[in-house]
C-alpha cells in the first residue's frame, strides 16, 4: 500500500485477502436486502487465488479476466476503507 498525491494505491490482492479473512472469521456481513446480492455472490464465487510459482505470491488473475468484477472490487474497497479509517459498526468495535 502506498499513499501518494492524495490517494492510496492498494493491490487488488490485498483488498480481496482482507475481505476473505474477515469473512472466514465472521467479521464480514453483507446486507440481505441488497438489490444486487445474487450478483455479488456470483462474482465472489469466481474469484480464486492462484499461487505464482516464480514469486510465491498469491494472484487473483480471474478478477482481471472476468467481465463482471465491479461489485467485488467496490465491496472490497469499502471494506478496506472501513478498517483503514476505523469506520466500523458498533458490533465490530465492541469485539476489539
Amino acid at each position: 500500500m502506498r499513499y501518494e498525491k492524495g490517494s492510496y494505491r492498494i493491490p487488488k490482492s490485498r483488498l480481496l485477502e482482507r475481505m476473505q479473512v474477515d469473512g472466514q472469521y465472521s467479521q464480514l456481513r453483507i446486507a440481505g436486502g441488497m438489490k444486487e446480492l445474487s450478483t455479488l455472490k456470483k462474482e465472489l464465487a469466481n474469484i480464486k487465488p492462484k499461487m505464482r510459482p516464480e514469486s510465491a505470491y498469491l494472484s487473483y488473475e480471474e478478477i482481471r479476466e472476468s467481465e463482471h468484477d465491479d461489485l467485488v472490487l467496490a465491496a472490497s474497497m469499502a471494506h478496506w476503507g472501513a478498517h483503514k479509517f476505523d469506520y466500523l459498526p458498533a458490533w465490530v468495535a465492541m469485539r476489539r
